[in-house]
C-alpha cells in the first residue's frame, strides 16, 4: 500500500516478487509496468465504478502471464473485497479508497521511519550481534573439535531421487518378470521335447499350460508397457 500511496512501482514489484512463487523466468520490467498499468485503471475509482470481478480476473491474468504462483490468500482476499464492494456501494457509492487510505499509509510511515523506534532497532539488534560475537568462538571451537574427534554429522537431503529411484524399481522388477517368463517358455519346450506324461494326443499336458501361461503372462507385460507409453 506504501508503494500504491507513493506510485512506486519497483516496491510493489519487490514485495509481490517476495510474496508469490515463480514458475519460470521474471521479467521485472513488464511486470512494473502492468502494476502501474492496474493503479491508474482502477487505484482513483470510487466503489460505484470499480467491478471487483473484473479487477481480480485483471489481477490473475497478470499473476499467470508473469509466472508468478498467486498465493491461496489472496484468492480469499479477492472474495472478501467482493462482499465488502457490494456492501460498500450501497452504503456510499462515491466512496474512493484512495482518499480515505493515504492518511493511514502517512502515518504507518511516519511511525516506521520515527527516529525512536530506529534507535531502538538498532540498539537490539546491536545486542544480539554482541550476543553472537560473544558466542561465536565457543561454537566455532566446539564445531573444531567435533571434527577432530571424527564426531561430527552432516545430513544431506537428495531431491529429485524419488521419481528415478520409481524407474530403477520399475526396470528391475520388468527384467525379473522376463526371466521368469523366458524361464516357462524353455522349461515348457523342454517337457514338451523330453514327452513327459500325462499326454494329450501325444503332447504333454504340462508343457501345453506352461505355454499357455507364458503366452497369457508375455500378452499382460506388453500390456502394460503399451498403457505407461513407455517400451
Amino acid at each position: 500500500m506504501i508503494g500504491v500511496v507513493n506510485r512506486d512501482s519497483n516496491v510493489i514489484t519487490r514485495n509481490v516478487i517476495k510474496l508469490c512463487g515463480s514458475s519460470g523466468e521474471l521479467n521485472i520490467n513488464r511486470i512494473e509496468l502492468q502494476i502501474t498499468e492496474l493503479i491508474d485503471r482502477y487505484y482513483y475509482q470510487s466503489l460505484q465504478e470499480i467491478d471487483i470481478a473484473t479487477l481480480f480476473n485483471d489481477f490473475v491474468i497478470f499473476f499467470r502471464e508473469n509466472n508468478l504462483i498467486v498465493p491461496s490468500d489472496l484468492y480469499l482476499l479477492g472474495k472478501a473485497l467482493g462482499i465488502l464492494q457490494g456492501n460498500g456501494e450501497k452504503l456510499d457509492p462515491d466512496f474512493n479508497f484512495s482518499k480515505h487510505v493515504e492518511p493511514y499509509v502517512k502515518k504507518i510511515i511516519k511511525d516506521r521511519y520515527n527516529p525512536f523506534k530506529i534507535a531502538k532497532d538498532i540498539y537490539f539488534s546491536a545486542e544480539e550481534l554482541g550476543q553472537l560475537v560473544r558466542d561465536l568462538p565457543f561454537d566455532v571451537r566446539e564445531i573444531i573439535g567435533k571434527i577432530k574427534s571424527g564426531k561430527i554429522k552432516i545430513d544431506i537431503e537428495h531431491k529429485g531421487l524419488t521419481p528415478m529411484l520409481k524407474t530403477h524399481s520399475q526396470i528391475s522388477n520388468r527384467i525379473a518378470f522376463a526371466i521368469v517368463l523366458a524361464s516357462i517358455i524353455v522349461g515348457s519346450s523342454l517337457i514338451v521335447l523330453s514327452k513327459i506324461p500325462p499326454m494329450w494326443n501325444d503332447i504333454p499336458v504340462i508343457g501345453v499350460v506352461g505355454f499357455i501361461a507364458a503366452g497369457i503372462l508375455g500378452f499382460w507385460l506388453l500390456i502394460s508397457i503399451l498403457r505407461h507409453g513407455k517400451m
